[in-house]
């Protein structure tokens, strides 16, 4: 194809070109098309292939319009980016097209390019260490979140009680903060706990027989885990449809049988080495919490000395992602006032991304053929499988390019990390985060 592109710098990274394809390329275009529609289509009157151009042309004309269209412009503008030796990133937007048989194809694509990014301040950066230090208490409820996982929920016939999971149908009702219809949530489980479940529905779903409803209203505090749910209050009617009693493990060697816990020499665990198993296993979490909130440090720190115009279709995109996903968990949120609170998120996301990569340019940090097999060693390792069975596993779509995207950016968050200035503030204070914490959760059928 003969092609003319003016290439004309919009703000940024935004680039618009304006493409123009000659007309004898629209016209071999469009005869090639009918040529290929007139061999597959049956013309009554016709043997297959023989029916005239003029009838194709006039019985086909919106097939073969669409057709041309779309081939053209994939072409036209892959051959535009190569002439005028321009990467996009995202996806352009195209535009005032004209494209008429006989006439040149004319439209115009709006699209933005890669930032240059050259990353400062990325050494000596200042962070803060905030170790905790396992107690008693948390080697105490350690076990017990073990025990809860082996727990076995019975159906009982009477009220319910403190430690119940309620089966209930659970609707939404108007009022609070609910503007909307009454919503049907369907089946949820909820414990009878107030360590998992939010206090309004424990002391309003205490005490309840089978057939029995509850309304009740619920103000889910500012910190709550389900963030499109935090700060919202919510009017509720709850009707029980089951209610069940947990049966944890009596004893620590039941729970250590049942867990298949083993000693370092491959044995059973002994039961009074259960709480050492506890203990350091919670430490290694500690220390892997501790280790995620100086990379949080690192990357807000970074992002914030690092101000550079962002592609703003891959912002678009991206910030649009995330949207989808808060209110397909909550339908009642403002799709303006979330994407306004979303903004910042998405641009310390993408931001990061290519300071990520830009880094590991600078700083010549790749992934080796040894990291990919430690990879996949550790895969084979922790999931049971073998070798060949990883590797088909990596083979799914996108799969091996985002494990090395990851290991990438573990690689730089090391590097940060390693040059980081460290200060040790004293124990964390906070409770480690609790597992298991469930406030509803639909039933598994």
């Amino acid at each position: 194809m003969e092609i003319e592109v003016k290439v004309t710098e919009g703000k940024g990274v935004r680039r618009i070109l304006d493409i123009r394809v000659e007309a004898k390329d629209v016209e071999f275009r469009f005869k090639d098309a009918t040529d290929n529609l007139k061999k597959e289509v049956k013309v009554d009157g016709f043997r297959p292939g023989r029916a005239p151009e003029h009838i194709i042309q006039t019985r086909y004309k919106s097939e073969i319009f669409e057709t041309v269209m779309e081939k053209m412009l994939t072409d036209a503008f892959s051959e535009a980016l190569e002439k005028a030796n321009i990467r996009p990133v995202g996806e352009p937007e195209l535009k005032d097209v004209n494209l008429k048989r006989g006439e040149p194809l004319t439209f115009r694509a709006i699209l933005d390019i890669q930032p240059e990014v050259k990353p400062v301040g990325f050494t000596g950066l200042k962070l803060k260490r905030k170790p905790y230090k396992i107690t008693d208490h948390d080697v105490d409820m350690g076990i017990r979140v073990l025990k809860e996982r082996l727990a076995v929920a019975n159906d009982v016939d009477r009220p319910s009680r403190e430690g119940d999971i309620v089966i209930v149908d659970m609707t939404r009702l108007k009022g609070g903060d609910n503007i909307g219809e009454v919503k049907n949530l369907g089946t949820m489980n909820i414990q009878l706990d107030k360590e998992k479940s939010l206090p309004e529905f424990v002391d309003n779903l205490t005490g309840k027989t089978v057939g029995e409803e509850a309304e009740f209203m619920v103000k889910y505090p500012k910190d709550y885990f389900e963030k499109e749910l935090a700060n919202f209050t919510f009017n509720y009617r709850a009707k029980v449809k089951n209610i069940r009693e947990k049966k944890l493990p009596e004893t620590d060697p039941e729970l250590i049988g049942a867990l298949r816990l083993k000693d370092e020499d491959g044995t059973s665990l002994p039961p009074e080495k259960l709480p050492e198993k506890v203990r350091f296993d919670l430490q290694q979490r500690s220390e892997r919490n501790v280790r995620r909130d100086l990379e949080d440090q690192a990357v807000r720190q970074l992002t914030e000395k690092n101000q550079f115009e962002l592609p703003q279709s891959v912002m678009e995109h991206y910030l649009e992602n995330l949207v989808k996903n808060y209110k397909s968990r909550n339908e009642k949120l403002d799709e303006d006032k979330l994407r306004d609170d979303l903004k910042p998120v998405a641009d310390n996301h993408i931001r990061w991304f290519y300071l990520r990569d830009a880094i590991a340019d600078e700083q010549n940090i790749k992934i080796t053929d040894s990291d990919m097999k430690e990879y996949r060693g550790k895969v084979a390792q922790n999931s049971g499988a073998n070798e060949d069975e990883v590797n088909r596993y990596l083979q799914g779509e996108g799969r091996l390019e985002r494990v090395k995207e990851d290991l990438l950016e573990q690689k730089v968050l090391d590097f940060l990390i390693a040059n980081a200035e460290i200060e040790d503030i004293g124990e964390e204070k906070k409770e480690l985060e609790k597992e298991n914490t469930i406030i509803i959760t639909p039933e598994r059928k």
